[in-house]
């Protein structure tokens, strides 16, 4: 682009990858014998996820905690077991990928 009289103009391009994946679905949740509170859900393998809670669904996301890594149990299928479950009469739960 140009510009005349004093005038100028110009050209901005943005370019962004990102990968879309699907949604994950839950394929058991409840609780151990002792108390801690698990979940397992299924989606694309090598997909990163981040597991936070809260006990104030209400709080904003930056205010839920970040707990532990999920494990992985072999084709797309992932479990989170949070111990600390027991310390909380009422938990939220929130995954997310990247």
């Amino acid at each position: 682009m140009g510009g005349s009289v004093n005038g100028s103009g110009g050209f901005v391009e943005s370019v962004a990858q990102f990968y879309l994946i699907p949604p994950a679905h839950i394929t058991s949740v409840g609780r151990l014998g002792n108390g801690a509170f698990q979940f397992a859900f299924t989606n694309t393998s090598g997909a990163s996820y981040t597991v936070l809670a809260t006990t104030n669904i209400a709080s904003p996301t930056a205010e839920w905690e970040v707990l532990g890594a999920l494990v992985p149990v072999g084709n797309g299928l992932q479990r989170f077991t949070d111990p600390h479950a027991t310390n909380h009469p009422q938990r939220f739960y929130q995954l997310r990928s990247p």
